[in-house]
């Protein structure tokens, strides 16, 4: 059976976040993930990221920056 998926959105590698972003906010997008310490996050990790943060939600393995504190410190 042949699938409309490329190889990369099988393997959760695609990117398709360009398709619905406009070039602006995607080279603002692109320009937040450059400031990031390494190892940057993916575009799609990033939009997670923003979206966990400007929603008030937390994300597995992410802590909020307002409660970052030495408690929390590996």
């Amino acid at each position: 059976m042949v699938s409309d998926m490329s190889e990369n959105s099988r393997r959760g590698g695609g990117d398709d976040l360009g398709a619905g972003i406009g070039p602006d906010l995607l080279a603002r997008l692109d320009a937040w993930i450059a400031a990031q310490p390494e190892p940057r996050p993916s575009r799609p990790q990033a939009v997670a990221r923003l979206l966990t943060e400007a929603l008030g939600g937390t994300e597995a393995g992410y802590i909020a920056v307002e409660e970052l504190n030495a408690s929390n410190d590996e």
